[in-house]
């Protein structure tokens, strides 16, 4: 049996799955691909954006708002599922939307996000802001 593995970065890979990209690589950067690296690197570093996405072969800027409707949507999935108590825990939250979300996220990024639905209004809250584990969320 062939199980097929999707590795998004080298930070879920494992010792054994590093050493054989290592071991198998057969590219070696050029001065001209270096330069194009650092060009490409400078240019990303001139935009405004805080938030890009990589899509069809190219990095591209996208609004800070780029997560918050997976974040609802998560988060009302998980009140339906979680009946006895409408509000849901936020780290409980942000760990869900770092496992399914398809692009890669921080833990830290996420709460800022669902800070930021808080604050708009749509997202309520219950405790304290203080940590992740302090407060409880659920839709407006």
């Amino acid at each position: 049996m062939q199980v097929n593995i999707n590795i998004r970065t080298t930070a879920e890979c494992n010792t054994q799955q590093l050493l054989y990209f290592y071991t198998h690589s057969n590219t070696a950067v050029t001065k001209e691909m270096r330069k194009n690296f650092e060009q490409a690197g400078e240019e990303l570093l001139q935009r405004d954006s805080i938030v890009r996405s990589w899509k069809q072969g190219e990095i591209i800027d996208e609004l800070e708002t780029r997560d918050d409707a997976f974040i609802m949507e998560y988060t009302k999935r998980e009140e339906q599922e979680d009946k006895a108590d409408d509000f849901i825990i936020a780290a409980r939250v942000v760990g869900g939307v770092l496992g399914e979300s398809e692009q890669i996220l921080s833990d830290l990024w996420i709460e800022y996000r669902i800070r930021s639905l808080i604050e708009s209004g749509c997202l309520m809250y219950k405790g304290s802001l203080q940590s992740m584990r302090m407060y409880r969320i659920k839709v407006a």
